[in-house]
């Protein structure tokens, strides 16, 4: 997309006037990459388009190195090559609008791309517009376009970053406050674990109606828990698994420690889950919300 402008000095000698075209490519590039990062996501929040990470960043890099492309061959094709060559940057638009499309979004099919291309260039439309009034109107000379998309591009920037480190510190907040230590009693022995607040963990027990706690099969079988020959069934649902049965267990006890004191449940019904619930084994039981 391209919506920088180049600046050009009039001088006159005897003879004829002359003009001299100053581009300076590596500003026109990051100004172009921002602007083109600023249209790709407005593009898909707009259209509800899933984001690929890495694709927006090579999506607003092609857009930016085809827009100095096309600057520097409109400085080479001038006079009679001028029709020819705007006539064939609008259907090199259309293709640059689909690739960045095709990189930036997942899902990006032959019926929705007109869609994708048509959004993109119309926001191009628009910011273009706005960006010149608000040049006109508020700059009034005191600066050029280039000040003011670097300005804003280094807000737009600033808010991204600042929205995702915020989002990050609550999500780690979250996950230490949910994150919690727990003893479970059974069989006569004591079994410390880490446990999962999970506000998202309906599973009851069917006939007594008792909340269940979750629990790796691993994490019995290493502190010599005996599979139990009589269990509660628990029937369940999850992803990929549309009726899948829990063995369930009695626990004596489950205890949580804590800094304001210990929290205490007598026969807790733990439903025995023979994988693994953490990745990276940063807990092993999923807690009940109601416990």
């Amino acid at each position: 997309m391209i919506l920088t402008k180049k600046s050009r000095c009039f001088f006159y000698t005897h003879v004829q006037e002359v003009v001299i075209l100053e581009i300076y490519l590596d500003v026109m590039f990051l100004e172009n990459f921002l602007m083109d990062y600023m249209l790709l996501l407005l593009t898909g929040n707009i259209l509800h388009k899933q984001k690929k990470a890495v694709g927006m960043l090579l999506a607003a890099i092609i857009g930016s190195i085809y827009s100095v492309l096309c600057s520097l061959a409109g400085v080479i094709w001038t006079g009679d090559h001028t029709a020819v060559w705007q006539g064939a940057l609008q259907l090199i638009n259309l293709v640059i609008a689909y690739v960045m499309a095709k990189c930036a979004y997942e899902d990006v099919r032959r019926k929705n791309a007109c869609i994708c291309i048509a959004t993109m260039l119309a926001l191009a439309f628009v910011a273009g517009g706005i960006l010149s009034w608000m040049e006109q109107t508020f700059l009034a000379g005191a600066a050029n376009r280039s000040t003011l998309l670097l300005a804003v591009g280094t807000v737009f920037f600033g808010y991204l970053f600042l929205k995702r480190w915020i989002g990050a510190m609550r999500e780690r907040m979250h996950y230490k406050k949910c994150n919690l230590p727990v003893i479970l009693h059974l069989q006569g022995k004591q079994i410390g674990c880490r446990g999962l607040l999970d506000s998202g963990n309906s599973l009851r027990e069917p006939i007594s109606g008792r909340p269940v706690v979750i629990v790796e099969q691993d994490l019995l079988l290493r502190h010599g828990i005996r599979q139990p020959e009589r269990y509660f069934a628990i029937p369940y649902h999850a992803i990929g698994t549309q009726n899948g049965i829990l063995k369930g267990v009695l626990a004596d006890e489950l205890e949580i420690p804590g800094q304001q004191g210990e929290k205490r449940w007598q026969k807790v019904m733990l439903g025995i889950y023979e994988g693994k619930i953490s990745r990276q084994d940063e807990y092993q039981v999923i807690l009940h919300p109601k416990l």
